[in-house]
């Protein structure tokens, strides 16, 4: 028998050591580390307001974040680039993922109709919004794809009237665009409205 072993596999080993009928016995219990592995979420955008949990866990494993941090779990507040490593005692494992933030809430509602009678509701078709932005364009077409109405102004809307006389009943087809100031992008809307007299 041969002085050494090579062990390959996880389990446990015994060993008799015999000299001049003289025997010792030892027995070891082997065990192996798996390697980690790391899941954080990929490259990803989310809203302003909201928070991304980034989650290393693996099992008796120790962590690294970017600014110190030693838990397993790390919750993003800020855009930037986020690494963590990953270690078992073995091996060191590291991952990155990039996290943007964009202005979700730069959403407009626009009404489906609205009734230009001078009664005081509903009069002027006009979108509403809540956020940040600038570069702002409505423009409204008839079914001819004519020019009806246009404005640069947020807090402008039509009433209905184009050349001075009442438009009739019926679907326009309105193309909304702007700016968002926060996710510094060009977003675009469009849709019909009906005009009911």
């Amino acid at each position: 028998m041969l002085p050494t072993f090579s062990v390959t596999t996880a389990g446990t080993f015994s060993v008799k050591v015999d000299l001049n009928d003289c025997a010792a016995y030892d027995t070891i219990v082997v065990t192996y580390t798996r390697k980690p592995s790391i899941n954080l979420v990929k490259d990803t955008s989310i809203c302003v307001t909201e928070k991304l949990l980034l989650n290393a866990f693996f099992p008796t494993a120790t962590y690294l974040w970017q600014d110190g941090s030693a838990q397993s779990q790390y919750t993003v507040t800020q855009p930037g680039i986020y690494k963590v490593q990953v270690t078992n005692g073995c091996v060191i494992v590291s991952s990155i993922t990039t996290v943007k933030y964009e202005n979700c809430r730069c959403k407009f509602f626009v009404p489906g109709a609205f009734t230009p009678d001078n009664n005081g509701k509903n009069d002027i078709f006009k979108p509403t919004y809540q956020c940040l932005f600038t570069d702002y364009s409505l423009k409204i077409f008839n079914r001819f794809a004519q020019l009806v109405f246009n404005t640069a102004s947020p807090n402008a809307g039509w009433d209905g009237m184009f050349n001075n006389q009442k438009q009739p009943m019926g679907a326009y087809f309105w193309l909304l665009q702007y700016n968002d100031r926060l996710g510094r992008k060009s977003s675009m809307q469009k849709g019909t409205v009906l005009l009911i007299r």
